[in-house]
C-alpha cells in the first residue's frame, strides 16, 4: 500500500494490523483490520478497475510557518498615485525638519559710496552745539547727529540716529575663589579721648591740723605807679594800647579817627583787675567800631559806630581768669 491506495498486488504483510482506507459513498473510510485477519491467504485476484476519484477531503489544519524567505528583488516603482484631498489643519505643529547644508558663500556686492567720517564726541550734553555726523554717548549707546541741533536728547529727539544700542546685561559670574589674606595695615589713630566719668562722692573731711606758727612779715614793696599810662594818637586803622607796669592804669586816646577802627588785642602782659579806659572822637565823620575777640561786653554792649564829633569812653578791666578784658561802662557824649 503506497499513498494511501490499495495496491493491485496486497499481500497478507499488507494487511494485517494495517488500517486501510475504503472507498464508500466517494468518500475515504478507514476500516479496522480486524476485518482481513484470520483466513489463509487467497491467491492473487486479478487488478480491478481504478475507481473514480473521490471529493476533495477537508482542508487539513495549517502546518507551522516556515522560515522567513531569502529577500526578493525590490520592484520597479509603480507610478506616482494621484493627489488625495488635503487634510485638515492640525493644531499641533510638526517638529522642525534637520537644518539644511549651508549655500555657497555668494559673490561680494560692490562697494559703496564713502560716508562721511564720525567726530567722536564722547558723553552727550546739553550744552554743546551739535552738528550732522557728531557721534556721542548717552545712556549706555552711542548716537549719530543727522542734523544740528543743542539741548536735543538723544533716544528722545529726533536729531539724532541710534548707532550701537547698549547690550543687555549679563547674567552675573560666579564668585570668584576668596583672595590670600592682605598683610596686616598700619596701627590707627590714637581715637579721642573718652567724656569724663562721673565725680565720685567727696570724702569726710579730715582733722583739723594744728594751726602753724605766724609767718615773718615781708618787706612792704615799692608803690606802685599813680597815674596812668597814656597813649595818644590822631587816628589808627588798628588801634593797640600797650600794657605798661603791673597794675597800671591805661588810657588809650584816638583823637580824630579818620578811618574804621578795628581794635587789636593790648600788647604785653596785662594783671588780673588792670584798667584800661579808651577815649575815642571821629574827625567830623562817624566811623565803625570792630574789636578783637579778647575784648567783652559785660553789661554793656560794646559799641559798633562813633557819633559824629563826639566823644565817647570805653571802661574795660582785665579778666585774667578768663582771658578777657571786660567792657563794665560806655558813655556817649550828648
Amino acid at each position: 500500500m503506497a499513498d494511501g491506495k490499495i495496491s493491485d498486488d496486497p499481500t497478507a504483510s499488507d494487511l494485517v494490523g494495517a488500517v486501510v482506507p475504503i472507498v464508500q459513498g466517494g468518500a475515504n473510510k478507514k476500516a479496522p483490520a480486524s476485518l482481513f485477519a484470520g483466513g489463509a491467504t487467497g491467491p492473487t485476484g486479478p487488478a480491478g478497475a481504478s475507481g473514480p476519484a473521490g471529493a476533495t477531503g477537508p482542508t487539513g489544519p495549517g502546518g507551522a510557518t516556515g522560515p522567513a524567505g531569502a529577500t526578493g528583488p525590490v520592484g520597479a516603482t509603480g507610478p506616482t498615485g494621484a493627489t488625495g484631498p488635503s487634510g485638515a489643519a492640525s493644531i499641533v505643529p510638526g517638529p522642525t525638519g534637520p537644518t539644511g547644508a549651508t549655500g555657497p558663500a555668494g559673490a561680494t556686492g560692490p562697494s559703496g559710496i564713502a560716508g562721511a567720517g564720525v567726530n567722536w564726541l564722547g558723553p552727550w550734553d546739553g550744552v554743546t552745539a551739535f552738528v550732522a555726523f557728531d557721534g556721542v554717548e548717552h545712556n549706555g549707546s552711542s548716537w549719530i547727529a543727522n542734523a544740528p541741533s543743542t539741548n536735543k536728547e538723544p533716544g528722545v529727539d529726533p536729531e539724532w540716529d541710534l548707532w550701537v544700542e547698549m547690550g543687555a546685561t549679563g547674567a552675573t559670574g560666579p564668585a570668584g575663589s576668596t583672595g590670600p589674606a592682605g598683610s596686616t595695615g598700619p596701627v590707627g589713630a590714637t581715637g579721642s579721648t573718652g567724656p569724663t566719668g562721673i565725680t565720685g562722692a567727696t570724702g569726710p573731711t579730715g582733722v583739723t591740723g594744728a594751726t602753724g606758727p605766724t609767718g615773718v612779715t615781708g618787706a612792704t614793696g615799692p608803690t606802685g605807679p599813680s597815674t596812668p599810662a597814656i597813649t595818644s594818637n590822631a587816628s589808627q586803622t588798628t588801634p593797640t594800647p600797650a600794657v605798661g607796669s603791673i597794675g597800671q592804669d591805661i588810657l588809650f586816646i584816638l583823637t580824630a579817627q579818620a578811618a574804621a577802627a578795628a581794635f587789636g588785642a593790648p600788647t604785653g602782659t596785662p594783671s588780673q583787675g588792670q584798667k584800661l579806659t579808651v577815649r575815642i572822637k571821629d574827625n567830623g565823620t562817624a566811623r565803625a567800631l570792630t574789636y578783637n575777640a579778647i575784648y567783652r561786653a559785660l553789661g554793656t554792649a560794646l559799641p559798633t559806630t562813633t557819633v559824629l564829633s563826639k566823644t565817647l569812653y570805653l571802661g574795660f578791666i582785665y579778666n585774667a581768669t578768663d582771658t578777657k578784658w571786660d567792657l563794665v561802662a560806655s558813655a556817649q557824649e550828648a
